[in-house]
C-alpha cells in the first residue's frame, strides 16, 4: 500500500482437528518431518547472510557487521499423555515425532550446538507432574548417538508444562550468542502456566534468542496458544496438520530455514519518550519493537543545513496474516514541536513476506524552521503486539553547494530501459531481509522460490545509475503437474537503499504476470537513474535520491492452494545502466560526491564473465535449478526426511 505522509510546521510535503484415515496421518507425519528438517537445518549453521548495505553515511560511519558465529539450539519435545493418540498411520503421535526428530538430527549441521529437553515423560499426574521436564541431552556439539538414545528412552505419559519447560530451556542455553528454542507439541499448557508470557519474557533477553514452535495435529485452542508462544518469542509457528497445508507451511518455514531473516546493525535500546533517549550518530542500528509501549525513541543532532534521512524496517508479516500493520517514523524538535512523520502499511495476505519499511527525509531548512536540535526520532508500529526486530538507518547528508545546477528529477514513464545482460546463470541465494540479501554484480543468477515467499537481491548504484532487473519464473514437470489453475502471480518489486518501495504513476509497487506452472514468465522493472532532485519528484522516483544498495525482490504470490507445488526455479537477470557519478552533487563541507553503500568482499558475481556477456542460455525451463531444490522436491513428494544440503552465501561485512 502507498505510504501516508504528514509534514508539519515548515517542512516541505512529500507525495506521498486430527485427520481421518491412514493417508492423512502419513501426510501429517511427513509434514512434521519436513517442518523440522527445514526449520532446524538452517538455524545459524545454515546459509550465511550476504552483503546488504544502506545508503552512504556522509560522516563516514558505516553499518555494523551482523552477528556471526555458530548457533545453539535446544529442542523441547512434548511427551505428554496426548501424544499416545494415533497419528493416523498406525503409529502414535509420539512415535511419529520421534521418527521425525531422528531424521532431523541426522540432517543437522555439524557446527550447530544442540540439546534435547523432554517434558511429561516421567510422572503421569499429581505432585511433581507439572515440573516433569528434563534436559536429557545437554546443549553442546551435535551428538547424534546421544540424541537418538534419549529419544528412544522417552515415553509419552503425563501433563503438558510448557511454560515451565520454556523457562528451563532458556537456562539450558548459553547466556549469549545465536540461541533458539524449538518446541514440538500436540497440545496446550495443562499446568496453569502462561507460556505466552514466558516466551515474551525470554524474547527480551536479547535479539539473538527466539522461540519457534511446531504444532503436530493440534486443535484450534492449542494452535492459538502455540501461535501466541511463537509470536511472543519472536519466532514462527509451523503447523503440521495434513498435506493440504504443506506449501503454506513450507513458505513460512523459509523465513528461518533455507532463507533466514537476519536483521543487522549496531545494538541500541530506544526509550518510550525523548527523555533519556540515546543520541545516534549516522549509521545502522538494531533494536526491538513490541517489548514496551510500541514506540522506540532516539535523538539526533545533525550539523546545520544537513538533510536527515531515516529508514525503519521491521520483520516481514507472516503469510496468511491479514491484519493490517503500520510503521511510522516521526521527528520532533527539542521543544516537542512535531516536524514531520511518514507511515507505511502492509497486509500479510497481500504483501507476502515482504519487509515493511518507512523512510522519512527532512532537509536542513525544514529542520531549522521546525525548531532546535536535538531532534527526537520516534518509531512506532501498529500490529498484533508481537515483538519484532527493528532496523533503523540514519544517514546525514551535508548541504549541497549548487542544487540548481543538478539534473532535475526524473519524469514518470521516461526511464524504462531493457536488460542488456546475457550469460550462463550461476547460483545465487536471495534472502527475505535486506540486511541478508546478497550483493551482486550485473549478471544472470539461478535460484528457486516457494509459493508465498519473497527473496531479495542487492546491487550497488552510484549517482546517475539505474538498476534493471528481470525475473523469469521457470517450469519443471513438477510445477506443471502441481498447478491446475491460473491463480498464482510471479512478481517483482524494487526498493531503494533505505528500504522504501518504488511505485509507478498508478501507485502499483510491482510488475507481475500470471504463472500457471507450465509456461515460463518474465517480469521486468527498471529504477529511475539516481539523482539528487528525485527526492522532490513523484512517488515513483523518490526512492532513487541517494546512491547505495538497491534491491530487486522476487515474489510468488499464493494462498497455499497447491499442496503438491514445491520450489519454483527462477532466473534473476541484473543490469546497471548509466555512467557512475553523473549528476553527483558537491557538498558545502568540501567533500566530493559520496560513494555508494559500502561494498562487501563477499559480493557475488558470475564466474568467468569478466564483464563480457556470453551467449544467453536456451530457455529450457530449468533455470539452473540448484541441487538442494531437487532434494526438497523429493522431500515433498516422498515425505522422506532427506538431509538438506547446507547452502552458504557470504556474510555481510
Amino acid at each position: 500500500m502507498p505510504r501516508t505522509s504528514h509534514i508539519r510546521a515548515t517542512a516541505s510535503g512529500r507525495a506521498g482437528a486430527a485427520p481421518a484415515g491412514s493417508a492423512g496421518g502419513r501426510a501429517a507425519s511427513c509434514l512434521l518431518v519436513a517442518a523440522l528438517v527445514l526449520l532446524l537445518t538452517a538455524f545459524p549453521g545454515g546459509p550465511a547472510a550476504g552483503s546488504g548495505g544502506a545508503a552512504f553515511a556522509a560522516s563516514g560511519v558505516t553499518a555494523a557487521a551482523g552477528s556471526g558465529g555458530d548457533g545453539q539450539m535446544v529442542l523441547v519435545l512434548d511427551a505428554s499423555g496426548s501424544m499416545k493418540e494415533p497419528a493416523g498411520d498406525g503409529r502414535t503421535r509420539f512415535a511419529a515425532a520421534v521418527t521425525a526428530l531422528k531424521e532431523v538430527v541426522r540432517a543437522l549441521p555439524a557446527d550447530l550446538d544442540v540439546g534435547l529437553r523432554v517434558y511429561g515423560s516421567k510422572i503421569s499426574d499429581g505432585p511433581g507432574s507439572c515440573k516433569d521436564s528434563e534436559l536429557v541431552v545437554p546443549v553442546g556439539p551435535k551428538d547424534a548417538g546421544a540424541l537418538n538414545k534419549a529419544l528412544d528412552r522417552a515415553k509419552p505419559l503425563g501433563n503438558t508444562p510448557i511454560a515451565f519447560s520454556l523457562q528451563e530451556a532458556a537456562e539450558d542455553l548459553p547466556a549469549e550468542g545465536s540461541r533458539s528454542i524449538v518446541l514440538v507439541s500436540d497440545g496446550e499448557e495443562s499446568c496453569g502456566g502462561d507460556p505466552c508470557r514466558v516466551a515474551r519474557d525470554l524474547s527480551q533477553q536479547g535479539l539473538d534468542l527466539h522461540v519457534d514452535v511446531v504444532g503436530f495435529q493440534v486443535d484450534q485452542a492449542a494452535r492459538n496458544q502455540l501461535t501466541c508462544i511463537a509470536q511472543a518469542g519472536r519466532g514462527t509457528f509451523y503447523d503440521a496438520p495434513d498435506a493440504t497445508s504443506l506449501v503454506n507451511q513450507l513458505s513460512r518455514l523459509s523465513q528461518r530455514a533455507a532463507r533466514a531473516y537476519e536483521p543487522a546493525g549496531i545494538p541500541v535500546e530506544g526509550t518510550d519518550t525523548a527523555d533519556g533517549a540515546p543520541l545516534l550518530e549516522p549509521g545502522e542500528y538494531l533494536d526491538t519493537l513490541g517489548d514496551g509501549t510500541g514506540t522506540e525513541t532516539y535523538r539526533v543532532e545533525p550539523a546545520e543545513g544537513s538533510t536527515v534521512h531515516l529508514g525503519a524496517t521491521v520483520r516481514p508479516t507472516s503469510k496468511g496474516n491479514a491484519d493490517l500493520e503500520q510503521l511510522t517514523v516521526a521527528v520532533a524538535a527539542a521543544d516537542g514541536t512535531e516536524c514531520a512523520d511518514e507511515s507505511e502499511s502492509s497486509q500479510g495476505a497481500f504483501d507476502e513476506l515482504s519487509p515493511l519499511s518507512t523512510v522519512l527525509s527532512i532537509s536542513g531548512d525544514d529542520l531549522a524552521g521546525c525548531g532546535a536540535a536535538p531532534y527526537a526520532v520516534a518509531v512506532s508500529r501498529e500490529a498484533n503486539g508481537s515483538v519484532t526486530p527493528l532496523e533503523l538507518t540514519y544517514v546525514l547528508e551535508p548541504e549541497v553547494q549548487d542544487p540548481d545546477a543538478l539534473p532535475a528529477a526524473v519524469e514518470d514513464g521516461s526511464y524504462d530501459v531493457r536488460n542488456r545482460t546475457q550469460g550462463k546463470a550461476v547460483p545465487a541465494f536471495g534472502a527475505p531481509a535486506f540486511a541478508a540479501a546478497p550483493q551482486l554484480e550485473p549478471g544472470v543468477y539461478a535460484d528457486s522460490i516457494l509459493e508465498g515467499e519473497a527473496l531479495y537481491y542487492g546491487v550497488a548504484l552510484d549517482w546517475g545509475q539505474q538498476l534493471v532487473c528481470d525475473i523469469t519464473y521457470r517450469t519443471t514437470p513438477a510445477t506443471d503437474a502441481a498447478i491446475n489453475a491460473s491463480s498464482i502471480n510471479g512478481k517483482i518489486r524494487m526498493h531503494g537503499p533505505l528500504g522504501d518501495k518504488f511505485y509507478d504513476a498508478a501507485f502499483n509497487e510491482t510488475d507481475s504476470d500470471t504463472y500457471d506452472g507450465s509456461t515460463p514468465i518474465t517480469v521486468h522493472y527498471a529504477t529511475p537513474p539516481v539523482r539528487y532532485h528525485n527526492r522532490d519528484g513523484s512517488l515513483g522516483v523518490i526512492p532513487a535520491a541517494l546512491p547505495g544498495t538497491y534491491y530487486c525482490g522476487a515474489f510468488l504470490s499464493g494462498a497455499g492452494d497447491y499442496p503438491e507445488l514445491s520450489e519454483v526455479p527462477i532466473t534473476v537477470t541484473l543490469d546497471v545502466v548509466g555512467k557512475a557519478g553523473e549528476g553527483a552533487p558537491t557538498y558545502t563541507d568540501g567533500t566530493s560526491s559520496p560513494s555508494a553503500s559500502p561494498s562487501s568482499a563477499a559480493s557475488q558475481g558470475p564466474t568467468g564473465s569478466d564483464g563480457d556477456p556470453a551467449a544467453a542460455p536456451a530457455d529450457d525451463g530449468s533455470g539452473g535449478f540448484p541441487l538442494w531444490g531437487w532434494l526438497l522436491v523429493v522431500l515433498v513428494v516422498l515425505g522422506a526426511a532427506l538431509a538438506l544440503l547446507s547452502r552458504r552465501s557470504p556474510r555481510r561485512s
